[in-house]
């Protein structure tokens, strides 16, 4: 065993040991019903059931579940070409995770996020860290709604992962320029309008002298990857090469 493998290693043991001690000290709610759990990842047993996990077969694009086994794309993918490699999403945005997910974003319950971020490492993590990803980065937010949410949701999940799957987070690099309006009310296409330039990169910013060639966006809902495509064409402009994404959620019917 090498050095790198000794520090990783001994990076690996030494984050279990504080996630212990944390969790002894700071008990996981579960997201679902928001009791002490005690189950796997800190969700109850029975609530982890409830959780609509994205099923077989995906999208070989956007990662949802698609009926057809035999067609590689689902209806909006196919409709909408997409700009990023492919994507991760673990749940299925759905009444129970729906809740959650305004709880997340609103009710400041940022401790729901480590829950899926572990969720998703395990899931996804072996597959991800087959990409050679360089760095992970977070779908930013407008300075005025960090203002009056006090956190961005998409860096917590992100700051998460970066733990979990050991890559580094990258937070100025992607910046949002623009206070867009809520993007629940529009449609596909209005979407994409409405975050034209609403993402840009730090000019000065040397991705390839930073080793930056392949990257992780990090969002809590991907609805109809409007959000995902407005961002890989800012950091595909600056250099990047290859964008893949992963999310808590993902909606399957928009």
């Amino acid at each position: 065993m090498h050095g790198g493998e000794i520090i990783k290693e001994f990076k690996e043991k030494l984050r279990a040991v504080f996630e212990c001690f944390e969790d002894s000290i700071f008990p996981a709610h579960c997201p679902c019903c928001d009791k002490i759990a005690e189950g796997k990842y800190g969700i109850c047993d029975t609530c982890l059931k409830t959780l609509g996990l994205v099923k077989k077969p995906y999208c070989m694009k956007c990662g949802k579940h698609i009926e057809n086994e035999d067609e590689e794309l689902c209806k909006a993918c196919m409709e909408h070409p997409r700009s990023y490699e492919f994507g991760f999403p673990l749940l299925s945005y759905d009444s129970v995770s729906a809740p959650i997910m305004y709880d997340i974003k609103y009710n400041n319950k940022r401790d729901y996020v480590k829950v899926f971020a572990k969720m998703i490492q395990t899931k996804w993590g072996k597959k991800i860290k087959s990409l050679d990803i360089d760095c992970i980065m977070p779908i930013p937010v407008h300075s005025y709604r960090l203002r009056q949410r006090g956190y961005n949701q998409a860096e917590v999940l992100a700051k998460n992962l970066s733990v979990y799957l050991g890559i580094r987070m990258e937070t100025k690099i992607l910046l949002r320029c623009k206070n867009t309006k809520a993007q629940k009310e529009l449609g596909p296409k209005e979407r994409l309008e409405n975050l034209k330039e609403a993402f840009v990169c730090d000019k000065a910013a040397d991705v390839s002298g930073m080793g930056i060639k392949n990257v992780l966006l990090v969002d809590d809902i991907y609805t109809t990857g409007s959000t995902i495509e407005a961002c890989t064409l800012a950091l595909k402009g600056l250099g990047v090469k290859k964008v893949y994404y992963t999310s808590i959620c993902i909606v399957e019917q928009v």
